[in-house]
């Protein structure tokens, strides 16, 4: 929609929703500023060096992998910044002290390549529970109004209860649900189930299109540049006077209506008519303080943050062929929920660096057992939206403040916590907010309609039960050591 008046605008935070948004506005009528508290763009989305001797190569803090599909805002972005993807089979394992599972994506390709697998009792059981959910999720997403007001109420319960109700096995919750929901969140998921509804986990997996029945694979890409180059792209055309670097916004304070002024770091107040704030839900309600009124407030605090530990190292014991790999602390209580737990990413694999080339690179998430200090290459912390039905109950109210009183909310937390999310969220604030004009069409995401096939009554199974819910390739670590 057309914005024909100009204003003064603020963009706050140098993050991929920050500097998306001002990529889009850049070319608008409006006086664009972004104020980023570091010397550098990016955010959480930068490239680190890695060195093994005389070698040295560059590392994404972030996994440069996403869902071509599910990602229609970050495909078009690369295509009008001409970055090109390459495919990526997805895969991801999960281990503790005795066993390793290794999942894909089409469980007839992996039990013809390695047959052993069906060795065990216990991978039967893990593959009956996965079927099993697929159409008790079903049954939580269709006609919910059908249902009895005690079936209701069973689907508002927690994901953990709901599963031990049902008599889904600890397995099939430790080394598959929990591994797939951490791969695709890029933390310890088992840490949010007890926080988690089945209803929200239903819809999350029914918009990832985890519960296709037909669907051989999920298109995973790759970007062929680093994440420092992505944001660079971007941020070469960038007006130099209009991005302020080591700026850290200290306050920002209503002085009429839509009129708001930023206090800076180094002193200096300056006035603006619209303000984007692109960093996280804490940071915005310290900024406001006591600007923000109550249905505000009470949104922000609800959309609830949470801190992580990542370690860039070169550890071997940690990695394995799969690019993700969910790794359950040896000394974990079976009675303990949710396990003690950390995620690695095979940077070799993800980024197809040839371990002869720089050895065994990879990143950890929150670490139980943090690799050998000379093994460590860097360590840092960044904060991640906490994935609890509370969360998400917040974040479906946000568009009832969003750009109402000349303030517009950006980052991975205003939609499902992927870099698209980043795009989307940025591009939607300057087109629909502030009407910039960027060389494509900006799609929404709300949610997917439940198809014709999965009609109630209508529950038809393919001969290869496709999708990620139902990819395997289990390996004993007792066959191995024969």
């Amino acid at each position: 929609m057309p914005h024909s008046q100009p204003k003064r605008v603020a963009v706050i935070g140098g993050g991929c929703a920050g500097v998306t948004s001002f990529w889009a506005l850049q070319h608008s009528v409006h006086d664009v500023h972004l104020f980023e508290a570091s010397s550098e763009l990016g955010g959480r989305i930068k490239t680190l060096p890695f060195e093994d001797g005389e070698t040295r190569v560059d590392v994404n803090t972030e996994s440069p992998c996403f869902d071509s599909e599910a990602s229609p805002n970050l495909v078009s972005l690369l295509r009008s910044l001409w970055i090109s993807t390459s495919p990526i089979s997805l895969r991801f394992s999960a281990s503790d002290s005795l066993d390793t599972y290794q999942w894909g994506y089409s469980i007839l390709e992996n039990v013809l390549l390695r047959p052993w697998c069906l060795c065990s009792l216990e991978t039967y059981r893990i593959l009956f529970d996965i079927i099993r959910l697929k159409y008790l999720i079903l049954g939580v997403l269709i006609d919910r109004a059908l249902f009895s007001s005690q079936r209701r109420s069973r689907h508002s319960s927690d994901t953990y209860n709901y599963l031990s109700n049902e008599g889904f096995s600890s397995s099939f919750q430790d080394m598959y649900l929990t591994p797939l929901l951490s791969t695709l969140w890029g933390t310890n998921a088992g840490r949010f189930l007890p926080r988690l509804s089945i209803k929200d986990l239903a819809r999350f997996l029914h918009d990832r299109d985890l519960l296709c029945i037909q669907k051989l694979s999920i298109p995973w890409r790759r970007m062929d540049v680093t994440a420092s180059q992505f944001v660079q792209r971007m941020a070469d055309s960038f007006p130099a006077d209009n991005v302020h670097f080591g700026t850290k916004v200290q306050q920002v304070k209503r002085t009429g209506e839509e009129k708001y002024r930023l206090f800076a770091s180094d002193g200096e107040e300056m006035d603006f008519d619209h303000v984007i704030f692109a960093v996280d839900s804490d940071e915005i309600l310290r900024l406001l303080q006591p600007t923000k009124n109550a249905e505000e407030r009470e949104i922000l605090q609800d959309i609830r943050m949470t801190n992580n530990i990542a370690v860039l190292h070169s550890n071997p014991s940690s990695t394995s062929n799969a690019p993700y790999n969910y790794i359950i602390s040896p000394d974990h209580n079976p009675n303990h929920l949710p396990p003690i737990a950390c995620l690695t990413y095979n940077i070799n694999t993800l980024q197809n660096i040839p371990t002869s080339l720089a050895g065994p690179i990879s990143i950890t998430i929150n670490p139980f057992n943090p690799p050998h200090p000379t093994l460590v290459q860097a360590v840092w912390e960044f904060a991640d939206t906490e994935i609890s039905t509370t969360s998400l109950h917040a974040f479906r109210r946000l568009p009832s403040i969003q750009n109402k009183t000349g303030l517009s909310y950006c980052s991975t937390w205003t939609g499902r916590g992927f870099l698209e999310d980043a795009v989307t969220g940025g591009l939607r604030v300057a087109v629909e907010h502030l009407g910039a004009d960027v060389p494509f069409e900006v799609e929404l995401h709300e949610g997917k309609e439940l198809g014709a096939g999965l009609a109630m009554g209508d529950f038809r199974v393919g001969v290869d039960f496709s999708g990620a819910l139902l990819g395997l390739d289990y390996e004993r670590s007792k066959l191995e050591e024969r």
